[in-house]
């Protein structure tokens, strides 16, 4: 057990040194920023559609933005990056950001609730389109009524776009035939604006990661918006205790090495206890195809663990979660537990 607690504080630091001394591409010129590629701050911000907002139609423009302070850095770093994105967990559909003359248009979506999100492709990987998870947009949730109760104009709106685009018509799909951004923007302005939703408290906020609604590439995002900046993350009975900055390092390497990264409650038993605490029963799942060891890919599951989050007064921020191994398992718990999954060896935990 205090092996494994040193080992957790051992990863951490190793993730927390990568991630402040990957290589970045060189500055464009003189004059250009010095941030790195991993200091600088840039995600996908969705502008349309609207959060909450009904569509009138089975068809939509997606209005995408870069958030970033700052953008001659980006333009730098992120050459040759492209904006994905996707509905309602299908794959992602990219095009390059910087060379994207027509908003990308879905077309053919049922009636009912959906999901929209968007993410930035990682422009220093070989892969057209690999998902950078920190610049992940977070899910846009909005509803697209019955034609049958559409207006007139949406109507004759959805005949002509699909003249347009011809052939094409599986749900969901992604094309470069639409309007151009600034038409978009307009009619986006012009839409009703929608109320907009309650953010979502313990409970509610513990199940989007848990119930695996979170994606793996919007991990990141989802600690870093929920977790205090003075957060206290425990393991092992409280033997180790991460701070934010190191447990985001050492999640991050987890996902390199586990891209599908998947948290679960399979006994969906989340309750509500004294102090604004949240407590469930956890699984960690995922398959090891990527980094940092390289045994044959290999499905991965962790031990049922519970685990307890602190909220502060909002019920909007953790400041404190602690995850605990139950009893009965195999033994794999917490970070180590997928180290040794992945083929670590136990001679190499560090000793007391």
């Amino acid at each position: 057990m205090v092996r494994r607690a040193v080992l957790v504080a051992a990863l951490a630091a190793i993730a927390a040194e990568d991630a402040g001394s990957g290589a970045a591409p060189e500055p464009g010129g003189p004059g250009a920023s010095t941030t790195t590629f991993e200091a600088l701050d840039a995600r996908a911000e969705i502008l349309f559609p609207e959060e909450g907002s009904t569509l009138a139609q089975d068809w939509f423009e997606v209005g995408i933005n870069v958030f970033t302070p700052e953008p001659e850095a980006f333009g730098d770093l992120f050459a040759g990056c492209q904006v994905c994105a996707r509905l309602d967990g299908k794959p992602y559909a990219c095009w390059p950001i910087f060379e994207m003359e027509y908003a990308p248009l879905f077309v053919n979506v049922g009636p009912g609730a959906h999901e929209l999100e968007a993410v930035l492709s990682d422009p220093r990987s070989r892969h057209r389109a690999s998902p950078l998870p920190r610049t992940w947009s977070g899910l846009r949730r909005f509803t697209v009524s019955d034609p049958a109760e559409a207006p007139a104009d949406a109507v004759s709106q959805q005949a002509v776009s699909r003249r347009a685009l011809g052939g094409f018509g599986a749900a969901g799909l992604a094309t470069f035939i639409g309007e151009a951004p600034a038409l978009a923007a307009e009619k986006a302005a012009k839409a009703p604006k929608a109320a907009k939703p309650k953010p979502l408290k313990d409970v509610a906020l513990v199940k989007e990661l848990f119930d695996s609604k979170i994606p793996a590439a919007g991990v990141m995002a989802w600690y870093d918006a929920h977790l205090s900046p003075d957060v206290s993350i425990e393991f092992n009975g409280g033997a180790v205790k991460l701070g934010k900055k190191e447990y985001l390092g050492l999640t991050q390497a987890i996902l390199d090495s586990v891209p599908n990264l998947s948290y679960t409650a399979p006994k969906a038993d989340f309750k509500k206890g004294k102090g604004n605490t949240v407590t469930w029963t956890a699984v960690v799942t995922g398959t090891h195809t990527g980094k940092p060891f390289s045994p044959l890919p290999k499905a991965l599951q962790n031990d049922a663990e519970a685990i307890t989050a602190y909220f502060d007064k909002s019920g909007e921020v953790i400041t404190k979660f602690t995850v605990a191994a139950i009893p009965g398992g195999k033994g794999f718990s917490g970070p180590v537990g997928f180290y040794l999954q992945m083929g670590g060896d136990p001679k190499k935990l560090p000793k007391l």
